[in-house]
């Protein structure tokens, strides 16, 4: 299944139920016909947002709980994704990097040449004041 239509049924379920939460707490309340609309909506969407405040914040730390959302597994567009780490500086211009990602072990990546901004520098620049001190 695609990460576009699991996130679609995982907005959509949370809609569902605070549809559900907004009937349900509307039903036997008698409110005024003119601010009927207004008290509605306002259910609705707090409904609505505190159940997926709720699941998303229960599923950070419990990842099983997302079936509460439709899909026990969220997309990878609201996973953090791998990520880089310098683990390590050796003397010159390389250094070691770790890329850690979520779902896979760390891939160590040793001898990586960066450049050597130093020979990008002109030499034949007068030095002007240092403004940093300032």
């Amino acid at each position: 299944m695609t990460t576009f239509v699991i996130s679609l049924v995982r907005t959509i379920v949370p809609i569902i139920v605070g549809a559900v939460f907004t009937w349900l707490a509307s039903y036997g309340i008698e409110v005024p016909e003119d601010g009927q609309m207004g008290l509605t909506a306002f259910l609705f969407a707090f409904f609505t947002g505190i159940y997926y405040l709720i699941v998303r914040l229960l599923e950070e730390r419990y990842p099983q709980v997302g079936i509460l959302l439709g899909f026990a597994k969220s997309p990878d567009s609201y996973s953090k994704g791998p990520g880089v780490e310098v683990t390590s500086k050796p003397a010159g211009n390389e250094v070691n990097i770790t890329v850690t990602n979520p779902t896979a072990e760390p891939t160590v990546i040793t001898g990586t040449t960066l450049p050597n901004l130093n020979e990008a520098v002109p030499t034949d620049r007068v030095p002007g004041p240092d403004h940093r001190a300032e």
